[in-house]
């Protein structure tokens, strides 16, 4: 196949299962308010606004599980060099020619208190557009290899 370059993380799993569970309490709570209580017809409408917040809900909780799906269909490999021309990037399932990319930049993931892991996305920079790759592990390392191959062809100095 290739050397592989970037290597997905598995530290997302728990974040994405959170989330999935608070939002779906959320929606669950909303429509058991809306159904179980006992209103009268002439403030029915209050139930319409219980189902509106429970659908409001909904939304993140939809595009959670999409994000999940996405993330665990990804290979382990993210990046990766099928020959000394062309890297091929299995997130955004595109190929990248090496003579194209200028620089490399990563960014790790922080906590609130500032500590920096060593898990993150790496950046692309090309001749034309920036390529980001989330949900990298040992993205410090990943740089120094993409860098290297970078230099082996001559495009970048130093």
């Amino acid at each position: 196949m290739g050397e592989v370059l970037v290597r997905k993380e598995y530290k997302h799993k728990s974040e994405f299962i959170f989330m999935e569970v608070f939002f779906g309490l959320c929606v669950l709570a909303m429509f058991l308010a809306a159904f179980l209580l006992p209103l009268d017809e002439d403030v029915l409408f209050i139930r319409y606004i219980f189902v509106a917040i429970g659908a409001l809900f909904a939304v993140p909780l939809i595009l959670g599980v999409i994000s999940h799906i996405k993330y665990l269909n990804l290979p382990d490999s993210l990046l990766v060099k099928t020959d000394s021309e062309n890297f091929f990037d299995f997130f955004n399932r595109q190929a990248i020619a090496v003579k194209s990319v200028i620089e490399v930049k990563v960014s790790h993931f922080k906590n609130k208190y500032g500590k920096a892991y060593p898990y993150g996305d790496v950046f692309l920079i090309t001749d034309y557009k920036t390529i980001k790759i989330r949900y990298a592990t040992d993205i410090d390392e990943a740089k120094e290899k993409i860098e290297s191959v970078l230099k082996e062809k001559g495009v970048l100095n130093g």
